[in-house]
């Protein structure tokens, strides 16, 4: 391309009367001055987009980041134990995660003026009434969550979810996520949630659970000493042994 460049310039040049004894170094003065400002302009092309660009990829990394976050998350709290498993059997019947934890779309609308919305940039809970300024929610990432003793479709013992930044997992007996339980476990009050947002809480906290990518069922232990895990494996159960966030399960009656 530059040499076609170069023998355009130089027929111009020519035909606008130009010596031939300066034609050569015409035409080298001619391309050096293009050649600078193509440079200057792509250069500012570039320094312009730039940011943009960086912005972009730092976006993306962080949301890979993230979700290698989760994953890993959900491989270390598979295997807190051996009656962990992907999936349980009940009644000749094969259970997965649908049959407990809702796959509804978690943007839907809930109203015609009102949109809750996760930012997956600031990982908030935000909502948007008609044409307003976004407002904060909550933070609910649900990394992982464990369905307790299935007995049948949607039947279990307890659900126990796993929350980014909650030192402790959240425990909903039956399965039931009652509004008053979810803010106990999580001090709603010291979130300066208004009254009328409570409910709003409480929806963005269980899409967060429907957007979980861990969803796995744990087979507790019937007693002490030898049990027969998922997989047909002996393992021996005893208070040394049991995992501390476990354990509550194990010992808890008053379900």
């Amino acid at each position: 391309m530059q040499k076609e460049l170069r023998e355009k310039i130089r027929d111009i040049l020519w035909e606008n009367g130009c010596d031939i004894e300066d034609l050569g170094r015409v035409t080298d003065k001619t391309m050096a001055v293009i050649n600078l400002c193509t440079d200057t302009l792509v250069k500012e092309d570039i320094a312009e987009v730039l940011p943009e660009i960086k912005e972009k990829a730092s976006i993306e990394a962080l949301k890979q980041v993230r979700a290698e976050y989760r994953i890993a998350e959900g491989v270390k709290i598979c295997g807190l134990s051996r009656f962990i498993t992907e999936a349980v059997t009940v009644n000749d019947e094969e259970l997965g995660q649908g049959h407990f934890i809702l796959d509804k779309p978690f943007y839907d609308p809930l109203s015609e003026d009102i949109r809750m919305f996760f930012d997956d940039i600031t990982e908030r809970w935000l909502v948007r009434v008609k044409n307003g300024t976004p407002k904060f929610i909550s933070r609910f990432v649900v990394v992982a969550c464990l369905i307790i003793d299935a007995s049948g479709p949607g039947s279990r013992r307890a659900d126990v979810i796993f929350i980014k930044g909650c030192p402790k997992p959240l425990i909903f007996w039956r399965g039931i996520i009652e509004p008053a339980a979810l803010r106990k476990q999580t001090q709603f009050h010291q979130k300066g949630l208004t009254v009328r947002n409570r409910d709003l809480y409480h929806e963005s906290f269980l899409r967060a659970l429907c957007m979980c990518p861990n969803v796995f069922f744990l087979t507790m232990p019937k007693h002490c000493g030898w049990n027969t895990t998922p997989d047909g494996r002996r393992v021996f159960v005893s208070s040394e042994n049991m995992i501390p966030v476990l354990a509550d399960l194990f010992y808890d009656e008053k379900e």
